[in-house]
């Protein structure tokens, strides 16, 4: 019997949600922002261009309707609004998987970036990303991965866990991960680095001068790159390596 409930939910889902979702977007006209603070499950592509660019797309123009886009004190924010989300969780958690028509993904292009925040599983993704000083935040099981970046000063934070997975150029990386949380720079070559790692939390940072790294709690740094100068510090089960 539980097992023919099962099927009929299933089938049941499939004749509400089945079928593919007709594309639809939505540009918004947003400007004067150079950070950006994406929320609630969202998909986000990041590029630098020579004006400002939103663009939202989903299969359900409910999502876009309930898409939340704000720009304040050179902050763009994202998110679901919480009623549309609650309303999505109340029909099960099953449904929410197969019905990937309320899937938002939001394109953004801007002419320069200094800061990327991501909480609540959303996911930001760019590449080729330049900037001076950049601050990336990530939280509450979000993703933040960019490629073939060139950074001066960054900063990566990333706790309950998130995940940031860098790659390209700079000149220093402060990174901090707490919590079950990752940062993978290792692919990310710059001159000085310092890390700090707890509870659980895992960093790999690629120096090619000089590190600073503490680990504890748990957490595990692993430093790349074989830089001359090394200052490590380990206590309570954490761990660091140096790779040549």
């Amino acid at each position: 019997m539980r097992t023919i409930a099962t099927l009929a939910l299933a089938t049941a889902i499939g004749l509400t949600f089945g079928g593919a979702a007709k594309a639809e977007s939505r540009d918004f006209a947003l400007n004067n922002f150079d950070r950006i603070d994406i929320a609630t499950g969202l998909d986000t592509v990041v590029t630098i261009g020579d004006n400002f660019a939103v663009r939202a797309e989903s299969g359900s123009a409910d999502a876009l309707n309930n898409l939340e886009l704000a720009v304040a004190d050179g902050v763009l924010t994202a998110r679901l609004d919480q009623d549309f989300l609650d309303f999505i969780i109340s029909g099960g958690l099953v449904g929410m998987l197969l019905n990937n028509g309320n899937a938002v993904t939001i394109n953004i292009a801007l002419p320069a970036i200094s800061g990327i925040s991501a909480s609540s599983g959303a996911d930001v993704r760019g590449t080729g990303l330049e900037s001076d000083q950049l601050d990336l935040e990530a939280s509450s099981g979000a993703d933040i991965k960019l490629t073939g970046a060139a950074f001066g000063a960054l900063r990566a934070g990333a706790s309950s866990g998130a995940n940031i997975d860098l790659s390209g150029t700079c000149n220093t990386i402060g990174a901090e991960a707490s919590s079950g949380s990752g940062i993978d720079a290792g692919d990310l070559v710059c001159a000085t680095a310092t890390a700090g790692a707890s509870s659980g939390a895992d960093i790999a940072v690629h120096a090619t001068q000089s590190v600073k790294a503490e680990a504890s709690s748990g957490g595990d740094i692993d430093v790349e790159g074989n830089p001359a100068q090394t200052d490590f510090d380990s206590s309570s089960g954490g761990d660091i390596s140096l790779d040549d």
